[in-house]
């Protein structure tokens, strides 16, 4: 009996081409990817624009656009990420050592936020081997800096956040992609 005994029967409501790893459907895998992507094209852009110093002034009718654009990003990229990582902790099963509600609470509540959901994704990867795992490390202290430097504002909080962001697609995309999936996810 493996870490995941159930993985090979079909979800009840899905047909068996929409399963994947922790029978988790495409498309939520798809709009992690996808938003991830977006924010580091975000931070790509913040990096680009502070190396020409071209950002724009603060409180100006630009900057607040802009924030209010990157305020929407990354609630919807929150959302994708949170989702697709309470789906597959979720189909963890009895291999699970927390409760699935910290998928959500381990994201706000303060201070469980530092370290919490690091450890949700290194359950979800154990079963991959050490790739994965290393993966998971270097994209939580990616996040970590991101989060350090950004009290500061700067190129790297900027830096961090894309390495961060990257390194959460390649996470999504690997777990996604395991060998253990029932089918591809076709991106």
């Amino acid at each position: 009996m493996g870490v995941f005994p159930d993985l090979d029967k079909p979800h009840p409501r899905r047909s068996a081409t929409s399963i994947v790893v922790h029978r988790c459907p495409a498309w939520r895998a798809r709009a992690a990817a996808t938003t991830l992507a977006v924010q580091l094209g975000l931070c790509l852009l913040d990096v680009a624009r502070r190396l020409a110093g071209t950002l724009p002034e603060p409180l100006s009718a630009a900057w607040v656009r802009e924030s209010t654009l990157r305020s929407v990003a990354f609630a919807l990229t929150a959302l994708a990420f949170i989702g697709w990582l309470r789906r597959v902790y979720g189909d963890l099963g009895s291999a699970r050592t927390m409760d699935p509600r910290w998928t959500t609470w381990g994201w706000v509540a303060p201070g469980p936020n530092l370290v919490v959901p690091f450890l949700l994704v290194r359950e979800v990867v154990r079963p991959l081997g050490p790739g994965a795992r290393w993966l998971s490390t270097a994209w939580w202290a990616a996040w970590l800096g991101h989060l350090l430097a950004g009290l500061a504002s700067g190129l790297a909080a900027d830096a961090l956040g894309a390495l961060a962001a990257a390194l959460a697609i390649a996470l999504v995309l690997q777990v996604t992609r395991s060998p253990r999936a029932m089918a591809p996810l076709a991106f």
